[in-house]
């Protein structure tokens, strides 16, 4: 037994681990390659190619529009969509404030597009209205239709741009209520202030104010027209005092402006001042008529005693008869006179009723245009 006892029997290597080793590389090889099978198949098969193209958020252009701008397909590959092409291309577009894209798979791409808002539809007599945009840019209409939800410039004196877009900051940052009850507006620049707008509203009355005003007082508009009466319509005045004026009383002024102003295009001081300047000059003219007058029936008077007092010495009457005749002609004179003088006073008192009569009217109409004024400060 000792003998056998250090006896060792050789071990023998064992293999399988080389096979395992041959089996893994050949399941990533047939891996790899059904892979690349499933890839050719789904790059073949309509799930890998762009199906549908959403626009949401465009007011100022159609969807085709937008699609066309974008060099978007259907049935181009769905993984081979840029978004800085696409978002350059849309760019191209005038009016366009900001683009987002978004991907559902499979095949579903998603356009989502901020447009600059619109203000007032731009006329200024011009043949194709355009949109005045919110940044104060014009936009031609890119769709045959054409959209009225906006007031309507119909007169603009002025190529400032700034001045449009003081115009947009000022309507876009109305509420949509007030901003639906401008019909139209002008720009109707004066001597005094070249800013100057004239807003006709939906409901009848007229707003008066300027371009640095409008954005301030504009929004005032609905608790003023509370206040008026709904019989009432007139022109709201939003500059820096605020009031109210009917059309007729508004007339009347006008009126009566035209009539005080001189040919020299000056106004006199007070309405009561030159009704009593124009009473004054038609009393002087009246006057020097009737001096006139006077002077000529004198002046026949003396023909007709010169007359007399040569037929008579021609005819040989006795001096008593010229100097009773002489004597009613001096006394036919003095009644003259004095009917003259005293048709003078008369006209003269009458004259000054008149004209305390006017400067009365004139202080009345005063106190009446006070009394329908309305004001809102």
């Amino acid at each position: 037994m000792n003998r056998y006892k250090n006896d060792r029997i050789p071990l023998v290597k064992n293999a399988t681990p080389r096979k395992k080793k041959g089996n893994r590389r050949l399941i990533i090889v047939l891996a790899i390659f059904f892979l690349i099978v499933l890839g050719v198949v789904f790059f073949r098969s309509p799930y890998s190619k762009v199906t549908d193209i959403q626009v949401y958020g465009n007011i100022l252009y159609t969807k085709e529009q937008i699609i066309q701008a974008s060099t978007l397909t259907k049935g181009m590959q769905f993984f081979n969509v840029w978004n800085s092409d696409v978002e350059a291309g849309i760019s191209t577009l005038k009016g366009i404030k900001d683009i987002s894209i978004s991907r559902d798979f499979p095949g579903v791409i998603r356009l989502n597009i901020q447009e600059y808002r619109r203000t007032a539809l731009y006329v200024n007599g011009q043949k194709q209205p355009s949109y005045l945009l919110e940044e104060g840019t014009l936009l031609a209409p890119p769709t045959q239709l054409l959209m009225m939800d906006r007031p309507v410039i119909q007169s603009w004196a002025s190529k400032d741009p700034k001045m449009l877009k003081q115009l947009a900051e000022a309507l876009i940052s109305l509420q949509g209520g007030v901003l639906h009850q401008i019909s139209d507006l002008s720009l109707v620049p004066s001597k005094y202030d070249d800013q100057q707008v004239v807003l006709n509203m939906r409901d009848g009355n007229e707003v008066r104010s300027t371009l640095s005003q409008l954005k301030k007082k504009m929004p005032w508009y609905p608790s003023i027209v509370q206040e008026i009466p709904k019989d009432q319509k007139g022109i709201v005045n939003l500059l820096d005092v605020t009031w109210f004026e009917e059309y007729s009383h508004h007339v009347t002024n006008q009126q009566q402006l035209q009539q005080v102003t001189n040919p020299d295009g000056s106004s006199s001081n007070q309405s009561g001042t030159g009704t009593d300047a124009s009473s004054s000059e038609s009393t002087e003219n009246r006057t020097q008529d009737q001096t006139s007058q006077t002077q000529d029936n004198n002046g026949q008077n003396n023909s007709q005693n010169n007359s007399q007092n040569n037929s008579d010495q021609k005819n040989g009457q006795n001096t008593n008869n010229q100097q009773s005749d002489n004597q009613n002609n001096g006394i036919i004179n003095q009644n003259n006179g004095s009917s003259n003088t005293s048709n003078q006073n008369n006209d003269q008192s009458q004259n000054n009723d008149l004209s305390q009569t006017n400067s009365q009217a004139g202080t009345n109409q005063d106190t009446h245009s006070t009394e329908e004024t309305t004001s809102f400060e």
